[in-house]
């Protein structure tokens, strides 16, 4: 099946993963050990729009008429708007800072804080829940945004269900999410807001830390790689595909690098499954 061509329905998953905010792993996610590191669910994702402006058209005129056009990038922000189903405190927490206490059996957070302005940057992974090519066959649609900023918005009180949106503001990067270098001569541009994946099977991305003990890094036991030739693992720092063997040709559930990662050093893996 050629992947070109798709179209589908309805938003499946968001998962977010804050990044680092300084050193080596700058912008890249937040990996903790050599077991995976999958992001936090956005739960019950409904729709997620975007506003990122029209292009710009100037025109040359003269003797009341157009001669010529030329099209510019928009200057508006690249914002958007993600909707959900449920309200979490844990997810509030951990893009804003604002901290869950206890009070007595209860659970308590602070909403509109002094502190707004300061949430957290994340990078961000978007799935549709169903996709089709243009002769009908299933395929997958994903997108990976690489630096992100989520605000979320008060929840209302009344008749109609619970509806928790998160304004978000998208920035874009010199490396896709998982770390590789986007350059003019492989990619034809040298910054992107998000990589747009289509693919056969599931898509995934999860994250790996060195320590300069480990050697065998695992996926998720319930998401393993479909087929180990499809997966990737990148270094972020360097941008490039680190080299490695695979446990298994099918269903793959650890990757041992040819050389052992230093202490803090980041692996990003994408894979189907």
């Amino acid at each position: 099946m050629t992947l070109d061509i798709e179209w589908g329905v309805e938003l499946d998953r968001v998962v977010l993963f804050p990044l680092f905010t300084s050193g080596d792993n700058k912008g890249g996610i937040q990996a903790v050990d050599e077991s995976a590191y999958e992001g936090v669910e956005v739960p019950g994702p409904v729709s997620l729009d975007f506003k990122f402006g029209s292009p710009r058209t100037i025109a040359n005129t003269s003797q009341g008429r157009v001669n010529d056009t030329i099209v510019l990038p928009s200057l508006d922000p690249k914002t958007g708007t993600l909707a959900g189903s449920y309200n979490s405190q844990v997810l509030n927490s951990l893009l804003t800072g604002a901290k869950v206490t206890t009070m007595g059996a209860a659970k308590v957070l602070p909403e509109t804080t002094s502190e707004e302005g300061k949430e957290i940057q994340c990078a961000m992974l978007v799935q549709q829940l169903v996709s089709h090519d243009d002769e009908g066959n299933s395929m997958y649609v994903s997108e990976f945004f690489a630096k992100v900023t989520l605000v979320p918005q008060k929840t209302g009180y009344g008749e109609k269900a619970t509806a928790k949106n998160y304004e978000v503001a998208f920035s874009p990067s010199a490396k896709y999410g998982w770390g590789e270098v986007l350059t003019l001569a492989d990619h034809g541009v040298t910054k992107a807001v998000s990589g747009h994946v289509i693919s056969n099977d599931r898509w995934n991305v999860v994250g790996w830390l060195g320590d300069n003990v480990a050697t065998a890094f695992t996926l998720p036991t319930d998401k393993p790689a479909k087929t180990s030739a499809a997966a990737k693992v990148w270094n972020y720092f360097t941008g490039v595909e680190e080299v490695g063997a695979w446990d298994a040709a099918t269903n793959a559930l650890t990757f041992t690098p040819t050389v052992k990662p230093g202490a803090g050093e980041l692996l990003i893996v994408t894979y189907e499954w």
